[in-house]
Order: structure tokens, then C-alpha cells, then sequence
């Protein structure tokens, strides 16, 4: 979802709690109601929308294969 803008929203669960900033680059949800909460403030709000899609476009874009792929070598490497 990141790499297109999209903000995040997702359980507070591994791995989603290493990659969600809460209120920067996405949401994470502890309670059922806050699932239709944080979806309608982003649908509402269209500077936050924007605003929290380009962060996590930036934290998909750092975990991306193509930056990564050295560590990928170095394992292959190494066996």
C-alpha cells in the first residue's frame, strides 16, 4: 500500500508495528470501532490523506527489494 501513497492501516501486530508511524504515515488499529474511524477521517481529510500516503511511500520505498538487495548478496554470499 505504501510504494502507491496509500496510507497504512492495519492491527498493531508484527510486522506492520515496525513499519507504522501512528498519525504519520498511517494507522494502527487496537479497537474495531477505530477501523471505520480512521478510514472516514482519511477519506474526509484530504491533506492528511496526501500528507500520510507520501510518508509511507517513503517507508515502503526504504524497504523495497530494489534497496535491498545487497543485503539478499550478502547472504547469497556468504553460503
Amino acid at each position: 500500500m505504501g510504494i502507491m501513497s496509500i496510507p497504512f492501516i492495519a492491527s498493531p501486530t508484527e510486522p506492520y508495528r515496525a513499519l507504522i508511524s501512528h498519525g504519520s504515515n498511517g494507522f494502527l488499529i487496537h479497537k474495531r470501532k477505530q477501523w471505520t474511524e480512521y478510514i472516514n477521517l482519511l477519506l474526509n481529510d484530504n491533506n492528511l490523506r496526501i500528507t500520510m500516503g507520501n510518508n509511507a511511500r517513503k517507508v515502503s520505498e526504504l524497504r523495497s527489494i530494489e534497496n535491498n538487495i545487497y543485503k539478499w548478496r550478502e547472504c547469497y554470499d556468504n553460503i
